[in-house]
């Protein structure tokens, strides 16, 4: 419907581009609701009409206002399926290195990790993905200083976050033994 109603430059600036008083593009919107649908429309109408640098810094990897990306939006909503998404999307259109320091290793304005933003919430099944993930991409060091001991602006890791987060995480709990002894 969009593509035939507007012409390339409002669908580029109006639709695909444009930001909210927030500086969330709808990417951003689409990835905090966990709406699959809505991003899938959106990386289609990107591919069509921007360039590869706009979809990489304007789309894929845009900030906010609290310089988190959709990966971070996605990761913070415990929605998996939207991080496989942008993951496979991103391995399509980043070097390596482009692709750990946007996604695994980029922070917020706060400086946290994705991975702390969820250390405590009791999504295991993310921290898993997201530790699965950082082994395959990521050196020793890059794992332990960047992402294990990472700390924010307040001082803070994934492991306070977790730890003072710890009922909460108890209780939304439910592992099974395998995943325990696989970490």
């Amino acid at each position: 419907m969009a593509k035939k109603n507007l012409t390339t430059e409002e669908l580029k600036n109006k639709l695909l581009l444009a930001t909210d008083n927030m500086d969330r593009t709808f990417w951003h919107v689409a990835a905090e609701g966990g709406i699959l649908g809505l991003l899938q429309i959106i990386w289609e109408l990107a591919k069509e009409n921007l360039i590869r640098e706009e979809i990489n810094n304007k789309l894929l990897f845009a900030t906010d206002n609290m310089n988190r990306t959709a990966w971070h939006a996605a990761a913070e909503g415990g929605k998996l399926g939207l991080l496989q998404i942008i993951w496979e999307w991103a391995t399509e259109n980043l070097t390596r290195e482009e692709f750990n320091n946007k996604l695994l290793l980029a922070t917020d304005k706060r400086e946290r990790p994705s991975c702390t933003n969820i250390s405590g919430t009791g999504r295991l099944n993310l921290l898993l993905k997201i530790w699965e993930w950082a082994k395959k991409n990521l050196t020793k060091e890059e794992i332990n200083n960047k992402l294990l001991l990472a700390t924010d602006e307040k001082g803070s890791s994934a492991w306070h976050t977790a730890e003072a987060n710890v009922n909460d995480f108890l209780d939304n709990l439910m592992i099974d033994e395998d995943i325990l002894q696989e970490c």
